[in-house]
């Protein structure tokens, strides 16, 4: 029903956003851009330096890789990459870093979930990350299944959140950061990954690659960061093309669109870019007139994006 309630022209607006999402991300890593400076949100960064024009023709590389169909465009373009900031001079090491499994026993099943159900404090908190989690699960979904180039159906919505729930429950229970559906998933859908395989493919290679962790834990990680920009800047863009699947003459195309926009980058929170959109959707026909159009789960969701908006933990001043 969520996947019906959302028309084709906000999802696409989801998928703009989170590739907007992707090249702001790539750009501060890369030093291109830089957030949080005095006078403004953000400045340029100093282009002329060896770093920043690497940053750039590896984006060339990378994304002259994927125009041309390379199934491995995205991890030859990260190598490339590597290798040339290596070239330029950055450091690849960042320390001593010893191979081995890190000691489980210090954080597993150490949780005490009826304690933070009692606490009447952490209640809000509790609901506002299950809202982030369930708003960016269904963005980043429906978004990046526009560029599968086709609508997720219920059923393989619901396997999703079901999965993603799961991996989310599961790894609390072992100390580690939230296991979900994370954006960068654009980058395993333009190297052809859209079945599903790759994940497991991938999921396999991470549990690999536990004894090295100590190993990658002793590079730089500005290094790593460098590297890895050109690819979040490439599928950035390519994630573009949904654009011709909003009508900038329909209000009710672009009033939702530019409120995921807005939102989502300005903020820098893609839920809340998703809340906003989910919000401004069913508003937009209200004023319009055109209810007709808006499924029932619509004013659903905009409750819910609602109470993300009434509980969220804003910082204090």
């Amino acid at each position: 029903m969520l996947a019906k309630a959302v028309p084709d022209y906000v999802s696409s607006a989801w998928a703009v956003g989170i590739g907007l999402f992707l090249m702001f991300v790539g750009f501060a890593a890369a030093g291109l851009s830089l957030p949080n400076v005095p006078g403004a949100p953000v400045k340029v960064g100093d282009l002329t330096r060896a770093q920043a024009v690497v940053i750039i023709l590896g984006t060339m590389v990378t994304l002259g890789l994927l125009i041309r169909g390379f199934k491995a465009g995205i991890l030859l373009g990260i190598l490339v990459t590597a290798v040339m900031l290596a070239a330029a001079g950055v450091p690849v090491s960042g320390g001593e870093g010893l191979a081995g499994f890190p000691n489980p026993g210090e954080v597993f099943l150490k949780l005490d979930v009826m304690g933070a159900l009692k606490n009447p404090v952490l209640i809000p908190i509790i609901l506002v990350l299950f809202l982030v989690d369930m708003f960016d699960t269904m963005g980043t979904v429906v978004g990046l299944s526009q560029k599968i180039g086709r609508r997720i159906s219920r059923e393989e919505l619901e396997r999703v959140f079901r999965i993603d729930a799961l991996a989310s429950t599961l790894a609390p229970l072992f100390g580690v950061s939230t296991s979900g559906t994370f954006i960068e998933s654009a980058a395993g859908i333009e190297a052809g990954g859209k079945t599903g395989k790759a994940s497991i493919v991938t999921g396999l290679l991470f549990l690999a690659s536990i004894p090295l962790a100590g190993v990658i834990g002793g590079m730089n990680p500005g290094f790593l960061q460098l590297a890895s920009a050109p690819a979040l800047i490439a599928v950035g863009i390519l994630m573009m093309t949904v654009l011709g699947k909003i009508d900038f003459n329909d209000p009710l195309h672009y009033i939702p669109a530019a409120a995921t926009i807005m939102f989502m980058i300005f903020t820098f929170n893609i839920a809340m870019g998703i809340a906003a959109s989910l919000i401004a959707y069913p508003l937009t026909a209200l004023v319009l007139g055109r209810l007709k159009e808006v499924h029932p789960i619509a004013w659903v969701l905009l409750v819910l994006s609602l109470l993300l908006f009434v509980f969220y933990p804003y910082p204090t001043s």
